[in-house]
């Protein structure tokens, strides 16, 4: 360690370490000089044998400082500022080269600063990495604990210091003097929550144990900093204001630290678990509490004990479950921990989209990368008597390699660190672009953090071996005669990396048009694609309901307008629970009669009234509907019949809703099969039961008479109500919003691809003609016509070119498959798609190559020659 800081010491006093040796070599030589003029010797005689006696000085400084410096760290900084020099001598080619790079490094560094946001990130809580999420797996299933089963384990585990429950997030709407009604999203979670995972309150505090008691008359709540700014105005003063939640009283307790969002959503409102029937006292959604509880599920996390693995904690977990779920004489499933991440166990599915950016993010890299290595290519070959006289005295070609490499870093480097602007602020433009505010822990997160600056740094060193180590070791690949250092070679070989450097970025931007046409095409198909019953003309109509209002009061206000428009010879209205094409995918676990309740299956739920499949023109196949006032009997697609049952229908057979733990809720009788459709989404058709229900959305092709018959009809019933009207073609659209966006940001990429390929492209050409004025202004000067030079620029990259559009095509033959799913039921070979960017590429390609030949063809031999 003391010989290190000795060298480094002397590599940062460089100058004074020279200096200092030069003075003592001076020293020596003149007390050997001194020596031999006292023996009598001529003082110029004793000069020139002092200096014999002290041998080669140049030798003894380098000795000495291989002894204080090592010589390659010497070596790697002379290397660097040499490289620095040198590319600050051509500025344009150097501006060029690092602006490709910025965006290409900058543009994946940015899609990573996402993903590690959004989806690597833990929970932003203390100690992160102690803390997990809990789950068990029953059959093919993911399943949560019930909220007694939660409890059970709370006061038995030994291997966690605390163990947490929330619920997922729901639409609450809540009031308060002064503020009028106003929908937020709202978490419910046990007293220890905030406690166990150390969360910042900005004000007051959180939860305590009291809290978690049914009937509690506390009835605290914790605000979201971000809807403590928006909605009350940052005011310190919310602390202890009382509010109202589904017209239930209830009181700021505290105001949470921005940054904190706690179980990986974005919360507006936090409420303990006692209070869920409280604000959503919907029995089919309220969680029991008898011991034998089976409904379920909640979210559970914990926190491990000091010394406590998670191998351990998970074995002591599986027990409990085991022995809770046997008293309660229900299936065991296997219980497992995961990370806070959002990527970790079963949520990481959810991101495979991310993957597609990321290839296309990928592919821009590869285009900026043999852009630059063209451009190197380029810049080596004008180098070449610099590079061949190096060698010709002595330089080993790893020396030179090692220059050039030296200077790809240099600038590898600087595009780096003028990517880390980019990568912060491209996510920020996109939550723009796409009209959403980002929340402030997410916001937090944006930042060029330690694991954002290692990938840059890791991309940058990716980078720079793949645009600068194939040029270096192609231009020193043999000894060149300094005597043809001036000539013009015109061998064909010259263009072999050029051409496949041209190649790989036509290739390239090809796949990154093709997938853009590809998700352009499948949006404007789904459009009018049949999804199995009638979109156009039908009207979808909401009622808002006043502050204050229940559950119960929705369905009753519902059901008393849709009685009241229910009149024979009037246009038909339907109910239904959810919009059809919402993508809100709605499930029901199902037991079949030949099956115990605990070997259930899943199929798609569709909560509607008998009217809806009149109102969507959806054909009954076979049986008939259930009636107005049944609750007991469903409907099935043809698709349940195929999945479910080897006979030609399943009419007659009782299905079992159960829950995730096996316990049996209610039954239903299937009365009739209807034809399949596309009533959750666009990916494909799903087994579908059709239950009755008593609220939701009304459905009708009545028109703005009926629309207005309905209204007249609900404030009748209730003055209060909010009515608003939409065709259901807007579902539709909105169900495709975030496929256009994502078309949208596919077509950037494509669109900055091919911006960098054509610049590719006129480098080459222009570089070419450049390097051939030799030869064509002789071919000129033989006869050669204007025509035949063009074509044969052409035809030495026009090579090269084709190869790469057919590698690029056959890369999407592969690659389309990926996207099958965004395609909404289009070929990944649609021929549209390709035609259009074929077409795409072949102007691009003339644009690009237009003003090189142009030059080319205006070349007057007699100028040329004269100048050779």
């Amino acid at each position: 360690m003391r010989t290190f800081f000795a060298r480094l010491r002397a590599r940062l006093r460089n100058r004074s370490f020279d200096a200092d040796l030069a003075e003592e070599l001076r020293v020596h030589e003149e007390m050997k000089r001194a020596e031999l003029i006292a023996a009598g010797v001529e003082p110029d005689d004793a000069r020139a044998a002092a200096r014999r006696a002290l041998g080669n000085v140049t030798l003894m400084r380098e000795e000495a400082r291989r002894v204080w410096i090592a010589p390659w760290v010497e070596s790697v900084i002379q290397d660097a500022r040499y490289a620095v020099r040198t590319l600050l001598r051509q500025p344009l080619h150097t501006a060029t080269s690092g602006l490709v790079l910025v965006l290409g490094i900058g543009l994946t560094a940015a899609l990573f600063t996402l993903f590690n946001a959004m989806v690597l990130k833990p929970w932003p809580v203390r100690d992160p990495d102690a803390v997990v999420r809990v789950i068990a797996r029953t059959g093919t299933q993911w399943v949560g604990p019930s909220v007694d089963e939660y409890r059970y384990a709370r006061e038995h585990v030994t291997s966690f210091s605390g163990l947490v429950a929330f619920s997922p997030n729901y639409p609450v709407r809540l009031r308060a003097d002064g503020i009028s009604e106003v929908p937020l999203r709202g978490t419910w979670v046990s007293a220890n929550f905030f406690d166990v995972l150390g969360a910042r309150l900005h004000l007051g505090s959180g939860f305590i144990n009291e809290d978690d008691v049914d009937g509690n008359r506390r009835s605290p709540v914790v605000l979201g900093h971000t809807a403590w700014r928006n909605h009350f105005g940052g005011a310190p003063s919310v602390v202890g204001r009382p509010v109202f939640l589904a017209g239930k009283p209830f009181t700021v307790i505290g105001v949470l630290d921005p940054e904190f969002d706690g179980n990986g959503k974005e919360v507006d409102l936090w409420m303990p678990l006692s209070a869920f029937s409280t604000v959503r006292p919907s029995t089919d959604v309220a969680w029991e509490r008898s011991v034998a509880s089976g409904n379920c599920c909640i979210g559970v996390a914990g926190r491990l004990a000091d010394g406590s693995s998670e191998g351990q904690a998970r074995q002591e977990l599986q027990l409990l479950h085991e022995q809770f779920t046997r008293a309660a004489g229900k299936p065991s499933g296997t219980v497992e921990l995961f990370g806070t991440a959002e990527i970790a166990g079963p949520n990481a599915a959810r991101y495979a989209v991310l993957g597609a950016f990321a290839g296309a993010v990928g592919l821009i890299l590869v285009l900026a990368c043999a852009n630059v290595g063209n451009l190197q290519l380029a810049r080596a070959v004008a180098r070449r008597r610099e590079i061949a006289t190096r060698l010709s005295i002595g330089a080993s070609r790893a020396r030179i390699v090692r220059q050039l490499l030296t200077e790809g870093l240099v600038l590898a480097l600087v595009a780096g660190a003028a990517a880390v602007a980019i990568a912060v602020a491209i996510p920020r433009v996109l939550f723009a672009a796409a009209g959403e505010e980002i929340p402030p822990y997410t916001l937090a997160r944006l930042t060029a953090d330690a694991d954002v600056v290692f990938f840059i740094l890791a991309m940058s060193l990716v980078a720079c071996l793949a645009f600068a180590l194939t040029p270096a070791l192609h231009v020193t690949r043999v000894r060149i005669p300094l005597g043809v250092m001036g000539r013009t070679s015109t061998t064909a070989t010259r263009f072999h990396l050029r051409g496949g450097l041209l190649a790989i970025q036509i290739a390239a931007c090809t796949v990154l048009l093709v997938g853009a046409g590809l998700v352009t095409r499948a949006i404007a198909h789904a459009m009018a694609f049949d999804v199995g019953f009638q979109m156009q003309g039908v009207d979808m109509i909401t009622f808002t309901m006043p502050s204050g209002a229940s559950w119960k009061d929705r369905q009753s206000v519902t059901m008393a307008v849709l009685d009241a428009v229910t009149v024979p010879g009037e246009a038909a209205v339907a109910l239904a629970e959810v919009a059809p094409v919402s993508g809100t995918p709605l499930v029901m676990h199902f037991a079949l009669p030949a099956k115990p309740a605990t070997e259930y299956e899943t199929a798609l739920l569709r909560p509607v009234s008998p009217q809806l499949f009149e109102v969507l023109g959806i054909p009954i196949v076979a049986g008939d509907v259930f009636g107005p006032a049944d609750t007991d009997r469903a409907v099935v697609n043809e698709s349940f019949v195929r999945a479910f049952s080897a006979e030609d229908s399943q009419i007659g057979k009782t299905l079992r809703d159960v829950d995730g733990k096996g316990g049996v809720r209610r039954t239903f009788t299937i009365v009739g099969v209807v034809r399949d459709s596309y009533m959750t989404g666009l990916e494909g058709i799903e087994p579908v039961i059709y239950t009755p229900t008593r609220a939701g959305l009304l459905l009708t092709r009545g028109g703005p008479e009926t629309f207005e018959r309905i209204r007249a009809a609900a404030l009748a019933i209730n003055p209060g109500l909010t009515i608003t009207r939409q065709p259901l073609t807007d579902s539709l659209r909105k169900y495709l919003e975030q496929s256009r966006f994502g078309a949208y940001l596919a077509w950037a990429l494509g669109l900055f691809g091919l911006g960098l390929a054509m610049v590719g492209v006129f480098g080459v050409f222009a570089y070419a003609v450049e390097e051939r004025r030799r030869e064509i202004g002789v071919r000129l000067a033989l006869g050669a016509t204007r025509t035949h030079i063009v074509r044969m620029l052409v035809s030495t990259h026009g090579r090269a070119m084709l190869a790469g559009l057919g590698a690029g095509v056959l890369l999407s033959f592969v690659a389309g498959p990926v996207l099958r799913s965004y395609l909404f039921g289009l070929s990944p070979l649609d021929p549209l798609a390709y035609l259009l960017v074929l077409g795409l590429l072949s102007a691009a390609a003339v644009l690009a190559t237009a003003i090189p030949t142009r030059r080319a063809m205006r070349l007057d031999p007699a100028v040329t020659l004269r100048e050779e």
